[in-house]
């Protein structure tokens, strides 16, 4: 916990509680594989708002508004103007497993043809 009350005072903003439990449990555990998850120390704010998330590409990005009290919830943004508010816990644990999913399709491609015998 020490260390994500370190990002919230570099950031001078107070995380809501599922974001502080994320980075606790899972968000340092995590590495990057196809979309970019902002960990501890590279936690940004842009436009008032903590970047959470961002796809590959910038067609998306999840971020979490500043100032915004400890209310749970996040904005999932596109490059074509659209909007969708959530709640906080459930897109976070959804790119979990994105994530997790093109970790392994990855593991397959770059092992293919190993003998593990």
């Amino acid at each position: 916990m020490q260390e994500v009350e370190e990002a919230e005072f570099c950031l001078g903003v107070p995380f809501p509680q599922a974001l502080r439990e994320w980075f606790s449990l899972v968000g340092r555990r995590l590495r990057p594989v196809q979309d970019y998850l902002s960990r501890l120390d590279e936690l940004t704010s842009e436009q008032d708002r903590l970047i959470v998330w961002r796809e590959n590409q910038d067609s998306w990005i999840l971020h979490r508004p500043l100032g915004a009290g400890d209310d749970p919830v996040c904005l999932l943004e596109g490059l074509e103007g659209e909007k969708l508010w959530w709640p906080l816990d459930e897109p976070l644990v959804g790119m979990c497993f994105s994530e997790a999913l093109a970790g392994s399709w990855g593991l397959e491609v770059q092992t293919k043809g190993l003998d593990w015998g």
